[in-house]
């Protein structure tokens, strides 16, 4: 599959390990702009679950070579944002440890999607959790879809828009895994300055601002209580 092969016709830059996982999964993004299962179904459990099957096929079909904790999708219903998939950074128990130069790349990379600002340079905000800001899955698929999200709310000149993006994230053996504390403060924060943008953890809550919920809330039913209003 694209997003898993190796291509001799590659440019020299791109055999680097770190171009070689960066390209892997925006190749099979791009692959598999919305993804449905084999009945036609959007299904992000199939979708990840195929994602993975396919690296896990690269480290000849050995979940122990995986380089990788975890694995994202993320996607929206709206028909024009294709869905983005991601990994977490490098394990720390892999055979072949990550050079200096790969883990600069990877932090950097990283940091230039959820902290475009920056420049590259380390997040003002300390880290919640024992490994950096910039390690989980989400930090790959989430941004891309995000900013497309927000150009779409604001296109709405009405203000009165609602877009759902919608998170997965699973270990190589497809448990789902919930937002770290970086990630809910990340989302909270995002809601909080983006009125009609609702953050969905499949594997935990609802993420989205009061006056978001209100909007959301007017033409829909059903039980509420999993949210987390910021």
């Amino acid at each position: 599959m694209i997003g898993i092969r190796d291509d001799d016709t590659l440019p020299a830059y791109t055999h680097d390990p770190f171009y070689q996982r960066i390209l892997r999964t925006i190749a099979y993004s791009l692959q598999h702009p919305k993804a449905t299962d084999p009945n036609g179904t959007r299904n992000p459990y199939f979708s990840l679950g195929r994602f993975i099957d396919s690296y896990i096929h690269s480290r000849g079909n050995n979940i122990a070579k995986s380089q990788f904790n975890a694995f994202c999708i993320v996607e929206t219903e709206e028909k024009t944002i294709p869905d983005h998939y991601g990994h977490s950074s490098a394990a720390s128990r892999v055979r072949r440890k990550p050079t200096e130069a790969e883990k600069k790349m990877d932090r950097l990379y990283r940091r230039a999607l959820v902290f475009p600002t920056l420049n590259g340079s380390n997040p003002h905000e300390e880290s919640l959790e024992e490994r950096p800001v910039e390690q989980c899955a989400e930090n790959i698929a989430l941004p891309y879809i995000l900013k497309a999200a927000i150009q779409f709310l604001a296109n709405n000149e009405q203000g009165n828009r609602v877009i759902s993006v919608y998170s997965l994230s699973m270990s190589t053996a497809k448990e789902p895994i919930a937002f770290c504390l970086n990630c809910r403060r990340h989302a909270t924060d995002l809601v909080r300055k983006t009125l009609g943008l609702r953050i969905v953890d499949r594997a935990h809550v609802i993420y989205q601002s009061d006056a978001t919920y209100a909007l959301w809330a007017s033409d829909q039913q059903g039980d509420f209580s999993s949210n987390s209003n910021a």
